[in-house]
Protein backbone atom coordinates (compact mmCIF):
# COMPACT_ATOMS: atom_id res chain seq x y z
CA UNK A 1 0.00 0.00 0.00
CA UNK A 2 1.35 3.53 -0.98
CA UNK A 3 1.00 5.07 2.70
CA UNK A 4 3.43 1.67 3.64
CA UNK A 5 5.87 2.99 0.77
CA UNK A 6 5.85 6.41 1.73
CA UNK A 7 6.27 5.53 5.77
CA UNK A 8 9.26 3.36 5.00
CA UNK A 9 10.77 5.91 3.00
CA UNK A 10 10.32 8.85 5.60
CA UNK A 11 11.93 6.55 8.37
CA UNK A 12 14.94 5.73 6.11
CA UNK A 13 15.45 9.16 4.73
CA UNK A 14 17.16 10.30 8.17
CA UNK A 15 20.88 10.89 8.20
CA UNK A 16 22.53 11.74 11.58
CA UNK A 17 25.51 12.93 10.10
CA UNK A 18 23.33 16.24 9.93
CA UNK A 19 23.17 16.25 13.15
CA UNK A 20 26.16 14.59 15.27
CA UNK A 21 27.73 16.20 18.04
CA UNK A 22 24.57 17.89 19.01
CA UNK A 23 23.43 18.77 22.45
CA UNK A 24 20.72 15.31 22.59
CA UNK A 25 24.03 13.45 21.86
CA UNK A 26 26.16 14.57 24.82
CA UNK A 27 23.08 13.76 26.18
CA UNK A 28 22.57 10.10 25.09
CA UNK A 29 26.16 9.16 25.68
CA UNK A 30 27.15 10.60 28.82
CA UNK A 31 24.26 8.66 30.14
CA UNK A 32 25.15 5.31 28.41
CA UNK A 33 29.33 5.72 29.30
CA UNK A 34 27.72 6.77 33.55
CA UNK A 35 25.35 3.78 33.36
CA UNK A 36 28.34 1.55 31.69
CA UNK A 37 31.16 2.17 34.49
CA UNK A 38 28.69 1.67 37.35
CA UNK A 39 28.09 -1.70 35.81
CA UNK A 40 31.67 -2.72 35.23
CA UNK A 41 31.79 -2.07 39.59
CA UNK A 42 31.08 -5.71 39.08
CA UNK A 43 32.60 -8.79 37.17
CA UNK A 44 29.90 -10.54 35.51
CA UNK A 45 29.06 -9.86 32.21
CA UNK A 46 26.82 -7.39 30.39
CA UNK A 47 25.12 -7.05 27.13
CA UNK A 48 24.84 -4.01 25.46
CA UNK A 49 22.08 -3.71 22.67
CA UNK A 50 22.07 -0.35 20.31
CA UNK A 51 18.82 -0.71 18.56
CA UNK A 52 19.19 2.15 16.15
CA UNK A 53 23.11 1.91 15.75
CA UNK A 54 23.97 4.91 13.04
CA UNK A 55 26.89 4.98 11.20
CA UNK A 56 28.87 4.82 14.69
CA UNK A 57 31.56 7.60 14.06
CA UNK A 58 30.79 10.64 12.54
CA UNK A 59 33.28 13.06 10.62
CA UNK A 60 32.44 16.73 12.14
CA UNK A 61 34.59 18.11 8.95
CA UNK A 62 32.08 16.30 6.80
CA UNK A 63 29.60 18.51 4.49
CA UNK A 64 26.74 17.32 6.40
CA UNK A 65 28.34 18.40 9.30
CA UNK A 66 29.25 21.74 8.31
CA UNK A 67 25.33 22.08 7.06
CA UNK A 68 24.09 23.26 10.07
CA UNK A 69 27.19 22.77 12.21
CA UNK A 70 25.03 21.19 15.25
CA UNK A 71 28.21 20.00 16.76
CA UNK A 72 28.77 23.56 18.37
CA UNK A 73 25.84 22.56 20.67
CA UNK A 74 27.29 19.96 21.83
CA UNK A 75 30.46 18.73 21.15
CA UNK A 76 32.07 22.16 21.34
CA UNK A 77 31.27 22.23 24.69
CA UNK A 78 33.04 19.62 26.00
CA UNK A 79 35.98 21.13 26.70
CA UNK A 80 34.67 23.93 29.18
CA UNK A 81 32.04 21.30 30.79
CA UNK A 82 34.82 18.54 31.53
CA UNK A 83 36.32 20.91 33.88
CA UNK A 84 33.01 20.36 36.03
CA UNK A 85 32.22 17.05 35.42
CA UNK A 86 34.46 13.65 34.69
CA UNK A 87 32.07 11.99 32.24
CA UNK A 88 32.20 15.16 30.01
CA UNK A 89 36.23 14.17 29.78
CA UNK A 90 36.00 11.13 29.01
CA UNK A 91 33.66 11.86 26.22
CA UNK A 92 35.78 14.27 24.85
CA UNK A 93 38.89 11.84 25.19
CA UNK A 94 37.16 9.75 22.96
CA UNK A 95 36.41 11.94 19.81
CA UNK A 96 39.91 12.79 17.89
CA UNK A 97 40.65 14.74 14.87
CA UNK A 98 37.07 15.66 15.13
CA UNK A 99 35.68 12.49 14.38
CA UNK A 100 33.19 12.40 16.90
CA UNK A 101 31.80 8.66 18.31
CA UNK A 102 28.51 7.88 17.93
CA UNK A 103 26.71 5.54 20.84
CA UNK A 104 28.27 1.85 18.85
CA UNK A 105 31.87 3.57 19.49
CA UNK A 106 31.12 4.87 22.90
CA UNK A 107 29.70 1.30 23.88
CA UNK A 108 33.03 -0.36 22.64
CA UNK A 109 35.50 2.14 24.23
CA UNK A 110 33.81 0.67 27.09
CA UNK A 111 33.63 -3.17 26.58
CA UNK A 112 35.40 -5.91 28.64
CA UNK A 113 36.37 -8.96 27.48
CA UNK A 114 33.29 -11.12 29.32
CA UNK A 115 30.82 -8.34 27.75
CA UNK A 116 29.19 -8.45 24.24
CA UNK A 117 27.69 -5.79 22.30
CA UNK A 118 24.98 -5.72 19.62
CA UNK A 119 24.57 -2.83 16.85
CA UNK A 120 21.52 -3.16 14.50
CA UNK A 121 20.92 -1.10 12.03
CA UNK A 122 18.27 -1.51 9.16
CA UNK A 123 19.13 1.41 6.49
CA UNK A 124 21.10 -0.10 3.87
CA UNK A 125 23.74 2.57 3.47
CA UNK A 126 24.03 3.57 6.86
CA UNK A 127 24.19 -0.29 7.69
CA UNK A 128 27.19 -0.65 5.19
CA UNK A 129 28.88 1.97 6.95
CA UNK A 130 28.94 0.60 10.35
CA UNK A 131 30.03 -2.26 9.30
CA UNK A 132 33.09 -0.17 7.50
CA UNK A 133 33.63 1.46 10.76
CA UNK A 134 34.03 -1.98 13.01
CA UNK A 135 35.37 -4.27 10.76
CA UNK A 136 38.80 -3.75 12.51
CA UNK A 137 37.45 -3.03 16.49
CA UNK A 138 34.81 -6.30 15.75
CA UNK A 139 38.03 -8.18 15.11
CA UNK A 140 39.18 -7.85 18.62
CA UNK A 141 35.83 -7.33 20.87
CA UNK A 142 32.95 -9.13 21.31
CA UNK A 143 30.27 -7.37 18.47
CA UNK A 144 27.87 -8.18 16.27
CA UNK A 145 26.18 -6.19 13.78
CA UNK A 146 22.98 -7.30 11.99
CA UNK A 147 20.64 -5.55 9.67
CA UNK A 148 17.47 -6.05 10.78
CA UNK A 149 14.49 -4.29 12.30
CA UNK A 150 15.01 -2.80 15.52
CA UNK A 151 11.85 -4.17 17.40
CA UNK A 152 11.94 -7.37 15.61
CA UNK A 153 15.83 -7.84 16.37
CA UNK A 154 15.52 -6.99 20.43
CA UNK A 155 12.51 -8.78 21.07
CA UNK A 156 14.40 -12.10 19.64
CA UNK A 157 17.87 -11.02 21.15
CA UNK A 158 16.24 -10.46 24.33
CA UNK A 159 16.37 -12.12 27.02
CA UNK A 160 19.96 -12.12 26.63
CA UNK A 161 22.29 -14.57 28.24
CA UNK A 162 24.59 -12.20 30.50
CA UNK A 163 23.02 -11.24 33.62
CA UNK A 164 23.17 -7.62 33.43
CA UNK A 165 22.31 -5.73 30.35
CA UNK A 166 21.26 -2.18 28.62
CA UNK A 167 18.82 -1.89 25.86
CA UNK A 168 19.39 1.73 24.13
CA UNK A 169 16.98 3.61 21.75
CA UNK A 170 17.23 6.67 19.52
CA UNK A 171 14.98 5.87 16.76
CA UNK A 172 15.04 9.08 14.77
CA UNK A 173 11.21 9.59 15.04
CA UNK A 174 10.39 10.74 11.71
CA UNK A 175 7.54 8.94 11.99
CA UNK A 176 5.57 10.26 14.67
CA UNK A 177 3.16 6.82 15.80
CA UNK A 178 6.98 6.00 17.07
CA UNK A 179 6.54 7.56 20.39
CA UNK A 180 3.21 5.05 20.80
CA UNK A 181 5.09 1.95 19.44
CA UNK A 182 8.26 2.14 21.16
CA UNK A 183 6.39 3.42 25.08
CA UNK A 184 4.56 -0.50 23.94
CA UNK A 185 7.39 -2.24 22.94
CA UNK A 186 9.68 -1.22 26.10
CA UNK A 187 6.90 -2.18 28.52
CA UNK A 188 6.00 -5.69 27.07
CA UNK A 189 9.57 -6.20 26.44
CA UNK A 190 10.66 -5.60 29.85
CA UNK A 191 7.93 -7.98 31.27
CA UNK A 192 10.98 -10.77 29.82
CA UNK A 193 13.73 -9.10 31.33
CA UNK A 194 13.05 -7.37 34.26
CA UNK A 195 16.67 -6.99 35.32
CA UNK A 196 17.35 -5.07 31.96
CA UNK A 197 18.20 -1.44 31.81
CA UNK A 198 15.92 0.48 29.23
CA UNK A 199 17.56 3.84 28.12
CA UNK A 200 14.75 6.23 25.91
CA UNK A 201 16.05 9.11 24.07
CA UNK A 202 13.70 11.43 22.60
CA UNK A 203 13.65 14.99 20.90
CA UNK A 204 11.34 17.57 22.28
CA UNK A 205 10.30 20.00 19.39
CA UNK A 206 9.15 23.22 19.35
CA UNK A 207 5.29 23.69 19.51
CA UNK A 208 4.83 19.84 19.02
CA UNK A 209 4.04 17.50 21.92
CA UNK A 210 4.34 14.44 20.22
CA UNK A 211 6.72 12.91 23.20
CA UNK A 212 4.70 13.40 25.90
CA UNK A 213 3.02 9.39 24.51
CA UNK A 214 6.06 8.14 25.82
CA UNK A 215 5.14 9.32 29.23
CA UNK A 216 2.52 6.72 29.50
CA UNK A 217 5.39 4.71 31.09
CA UNK A 218 5.24 6.76 34.15
CA UNK A 219 2.02 5.14 35.21
CA UNK A 220 3.65 1.78 34.58
CA UNK A 221 6.97 1.69 36.87
CA UNK A 222 7.53 2.43 40.45
CA UNK A 223 9.09 6.33 40.75
CA UNK A 224 12.35 4.24 42.43
CA UNK A 225 12.62 2.14 38.98
CA UNK A 226 12.68 5.29 36.48
CA UNK A 227 14.22 8.18 35.60
CA UNK A 228 13.68 11.31 33.28
CA UNK A 229 15.59 14.23 32.78
CA UNK A 230 15.54 17.09 29.66
CA UNK A 231 18.08 19.38 28.45
CA UNK A 232 17.63 22.27 26.63
CA UNK A 233 19.55 24.57 24.03
CA UNK A 234 18.90 28.47 24.36
CA UNK A 235 15.49 27.10 25.12
CA UNK A 236 14.00 30.85 24.89
CA UNK A 237 15.30 31.94 21.33
CA UNK A 238 14.53 28.81 19.08
CA UNK A 239 11.25 29.18 17.61
CA UNK A 240 11.23 25.85 15.71
CA UNK A 241 12.36 22.26 15.14
CA UNK A 242 14.05 20.69 17.90
CA UNK A 243 14.97 22.79 20.80
CA UNK A 244 15.39 20.20 23.68
CA UNK A 245 16.61 16.33 24.32
CA UNK A 246 14.68 14.22 26.72
CA UNK A 247 15.86 10.01 28.47
CA UNK A 248 13.95 7.83 30.33
CA UNK A 249 16.09 5.29 31.80
CA UNK A 250 13.96 2.42 33.20
CA UNK A 251 15.86 0.27 36.00
CA UNK A 252 18.20 3.51 36.36
CA UNK A 253 21.03 2.17 38.91
CA UNK A 254 21.92 3.27 42.30
CA UNK A 255 23.91 6.97 42.83
CA UNK A 256 24.05 7.12 38.74
CA UNK A 257 20.93 9.29 38.67
CA UNK A 258 22.35 11.85 40.53
CA UNK A 259 25.81 11.78 38.90
CA UNK A 260 23.52 12.28 36.00
CA UNK A 261 21.56 15.18 37.29
CA UNK A 262 25.04 16.83 38.34
CA UNK A 263 26.23 16.55 35.02
CA UNK A 264 23.23 17.79 33.05
CA UNK A 265 22.41 20.63 35.86
CA UNK A 266 25.72 21.96 34.17
CA UNK A 267 24.90 21.34 29.88
CA UNK A 268 21.77 23.17 30.87
CA UNK A 269 23.55 26.24 32.23
CA UNK A 270 25.76 26.10 29.29
CA UNK A 271 23.62 25.56 26.85
CA UNK A 272 20.97 28.00 27.73
CA UNK A 273 23.14 30.91 29.19
CA UNK A 274 20.39 33.69 29.83
CA UNK A 275 18.40 31.62 32.02
CA UNK A 276 18.48 31.75 35.64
Amino acid sequence: PLHKILTYLIMYSYQHRYHAGNFADIHKHVTLLAILKYLHNKESACCIIDAFAGEGIYNLNSKESDFNQEYKTGYSLLKDLSEKNFLYEELLQKTTENIYSGSPYVIQSELRSQDRAIFIENHTKTHALLVDNFKEISRHKNIKIYKRDSYEAVNALVPYKEPRGIIFFDPSYEVKTEYHKLANFVYNNYKKNPQGIYVIWYPIIFQKSFHKELFWLFDKFPKDKIWHNQIFHKKNEVKKGMYGSGIIVINIPWTVDTILDEHFHSLNEKSNPTQS
